[in-house]
């Protein structure tokens, strides 16, 4: 198109193009004609402008993909197909890309691409098979050799399988594979956790999630494409921070459903063109630690807005070498931290194994990489919440056929690095520290986490339950402690990993130590008839009791109420070291009779004392009524002599107030109490043993039986040891059909 042929478009198109394209704001159609028809502005610039590494992926010319056949072993090869098999792939040939045979059947074979072909003769023609809840980009295949009609595939959304060669389809939705690349928690309680998917988009779900057990439904999609940064204001957990690939980022509200998009472009206008922005396929952006309303952002150049990302402005030049770009964008931010001790000390990491840091809001940057490993993916850098001039860094070097672990640290803004790699073996990808601890760190690799009590001196794998699996980010829940686990391929975990934050210098050396145990809620109608034949649906509450043991010696608990009652006693275990006992505070029935009759007897010597307080106070009450009546009938007597004498008479008394009977006085005095002073459920007032053994429950001692809502002390012991902690029970809110309350 020439200049003059833009400027005879409609205002209304030019309007479009722009928008679409994400040109700034401030360009507006009729000044553009202008500069484009005064040269100020040329149609390639505006082409240029338009570079875009996600549509290039998409719209890129590509040689069509080609199926070949060889009936002689390999000796030749003859393509099968006359014409183009286009839409295949959309670049270079991917890594998943397959072609597969029936074991049973020459002629039938199947592509694997974006979308999965078959073709019955011999790949002369071919058809898409898919369907619906087939999720793109394949993976593999397997046709079963007896039955190879039947198909079951591996794609980007998990598992299908076919019965009639694919037609129709059935999706395996119980797997947990999702591969997170960064995940963030929320404010709210319970937490949410909010993680970016490879080519799932970004997906929102409660940290109370129970996986067999929980409906899979409450994890939500907030936003699309293959989900990438995610971060989330720390007031409003309904204000997510999110991107797909390439940082095409938007601000929402996932209450409202209000999106705005936030990505930071290069200036286009009469007096400045910018170049290009290089993003990421994961373009790291964070929320200032100082406030939520300032926002950084990182292509080629690091941004920063005051307004939560409405405006944009660059806080750095290119801080990259600009190097020559090949089919994925290259020389880009991989990683931001800002300290929190400070305002404007800053560090960005790159994919040429970059660090740079500023001290005062990047009105200045220096390379800090002396002492990196030269040419490897900065894969994290974390200033430390502790100390204003400690910062982390970490890089891999896989893209490189590399695997050796790089993780150091910097107590001088990064002017020098000490190496914390010692005793690990793969690539390291994310490291955090916990926000209230300071001698504890994590780190995630290719193969795990790891976790140091020492500031990173030794590390120690957290392989409990884990599976070996990449882990792309962690994340330390500051209020209980838990430590969220992003895997590549084996979806979200999460550790209670609270304790650790007590595994302070000395602990290891004592006998035994006990850590605190996490409120737990318990539904009243627990062991009440249960249906043992649909346990399926039910999340049954449990509590992890943690101490760390000397060892050597066997250990003991016993879990008692504030009457100092015995309701359970269990076996642990006494490895050297921490130790985990998984309790489901279910009570011994004979223990549970004891202990709460023994909770019946005091509350029922306590209402008897009240009900003595109550008769003292009527007593004393009767007492003042008949001294006021007394005193009136001396008004009365004294009112005619006064008169006879002369004086003047006082006041009429006041009419005496009638008595109050029993009923009413009990009546006025529970209408003052508060309400706690009732118990939360059963009876206002404990019953007379008798009664209460009438009405008792049949089926009591059959029945499993649990600990009521309550205090309780965990006592364990171990040889001359004892140590103690706290367990608190909170009746659950109760939910019927339809979801009354």
């Amino acid at each position: 198109m020439t200049a003059e042929g833009f400027a005879k478009l409609d205002d209304a198109v030019i309007a479009r193009f722009l928008r679409r394209n994400d040109f700034p704001k401030a360009l507006k159609p009729a000044r553009l004609k202008k500069d484009v028809k005064a040269g100020r502005i040329t149609i390639a610039d505006l082409v240029a402008y338009m570079r875009d590494a996600n549509r290039e992926i998409f719209e890129n010319e590509v040689v069509a993909t080609e199926v070949y056949r060889s009936d002689d072993g390999g000796a030749t090869w003859k393509r099968t197909h006359d014409g183009r098999i286009d839409k295949v792939f959309h670049s270079y040939g991917y890594y998943f890309g397959r072609v597969a045979v029936d074991p049973t059947d020459p002629e039938r074979v199947y592509i694997q691409g974006v979308p999965m072909l078959t073709s019955t003769d011999g790949g002369k023609t071919w058809k898409g098979i898919g369907g619906r809840g087939v999720h793109g980009d394949y993976h593999a295949i397997f046709i079963d050799p007896k039955a190879p009609q039947r198909l079951a595939i591996g794609n980007d959304g998990g598992i299908n399988v076919s019965y009639d060669y694919g037609e129709t389809w059935t999706k395996i939705n119980n797997l947990p594979v999702g591969q997170f690349t960064i995940i963030a928690v929320d404010s709210a309680d319970p937490y949410n956790i909010v993680g970016g998917l490879q080519d799932n988009g970004v997906m929102r779900g409660p940290s109370i999630y129970r996986y067999g057990k929980t409906d899979p439904q409450v994890w939500k999609s907030i936003y699309g494409g293959d989900g990438s940064c995610v971060v989330i204001d720390p007031k409003d957990p309904n204000v997510v921070y999110a991107a797909l690939q390439f940082g095409i980022a938007a601000r929402l509200n996932v209450k409202t459903g209000e999106r705005t998009s936030i990505r930071p472009r290069p200036e286009l206008s009469a007096k400045k063109k910018e170049k290009p922005l290089r993003y990421n396929w994961i373009t790291p952006f964070l929320l200032s630690p100082h406030s939520r309303d300032i926002l950084y952002y990182g292509a080629n150049r690091l941004y920063r807005s005051f307004d939560r990302g409405d405006t944009w402005t660059a806080i750095s030049e290119d801080l990259t070498s600009n190097p020559e770009q090949g089919d994925i964008p290259f020389g880009t931010i991989t990683t931001i931290s800002e300290s929190p001790k400070k305002f404007g000390v800053i560090y960005a990491g790159t994919d040429e194994g970059k660090v740079w840091g500023t001290r005062d809001g990047g009105a200045s940057w220096t390379d800090l990489s002396r002492g990196l490993a030269k040419d490897r993916w900065v894969t994290r850098v974390l200033a430390s919440a502790f100390d204003e001039g400690t910062v982390y860094a970490t890089q891999s070097g896989y893209r490189n056929d590399e695997f050796a672990p790089y993780v150091v640290r910097s107590t001088d803004y990064g002017k020098t690095w000490q190496s914390l790699a010692a005793g690990l073996a793969e690539p390291v990808n994310v490291i955090r520290e916990d926000p209230k601890a300071r001698h504890l760190l994590y780190l995630g690799t290719d193969s795990g986490v790891f976790v140091s009590l020492d500031r990173g001196a030794t590390w120690t794998a957290m392989t409990g339950g884990l599976p070996r699996v990449a882990v792309q980010d962690l994340v330390v829940e500051p209020r209980s402690g838990d430590l969220v686990v992003g895997t590549h391929g084996r979806s979200v975990y999460v550790a209670e990993a609270a304790p650790l934050r007590k595994l302070k210098d000395g602990v290891a050396s004592d006998a035994l130590s006990v850590f605190p145990v996490k409120t737990v809620k318990e539904s009243l109608r627990r062991g009440y008839g249960e249906n043992p034949w649909t346990p399926f649906f039910r999340i049954e509450p449990t509590v992890r009791i943690a101490y760390w043991a000397r060892g050597g010696a066997p250990v003991k608990l016993a879990v008692k109420d504030e009457n100092g009652m015995l309701w359970k006693e269990l076996d642990g275990t006494s490895r050297r070291g921490m130790n985990v006992v998984e309790y489901d505070l279910s009570a011994d029935v004979k223990l549970a009779d004891s202990a709460e009759a023994k909770a019946r007897e005091k509350a029922l010597a306590k209402e008897k004392e009240r009900e003595k307080e109550k008769e003292k106070e009527k007593e004393k009450a009767a007492d003042e009524e008949q001294k006021k009546e007394g005193d009136s009938e001396k008004k009365k007597d004294a009112a005619p002599a006064a008169s006879r004498s002369g004086k003047p008479a006082g006041k009429a008394p006041a009419t005496a107030k009638k008595p109050a009977s029993d009923e009413d006085e009990d009546e006025e005095e529970d209408a003052g109490k508060p309400e706690d002073d009732h118990p939360a459920a059963g009876p206002p007032r404990p019953l007379d043993p008798e009664i209460y053994g009438l009405l008792a429950d049949p089926l009591r001692a059959t029945r499993k039986r649990y600990l009521p809502p309550g205090k309780y002390t965990i006592e364990i012991r171990s040889a001359e040891s004892i140590e103690k902690t706290t367990l608190k029970v909170e009746a659950e809110k109760e939910t019927f059909f339809g979801g009354e309350d």
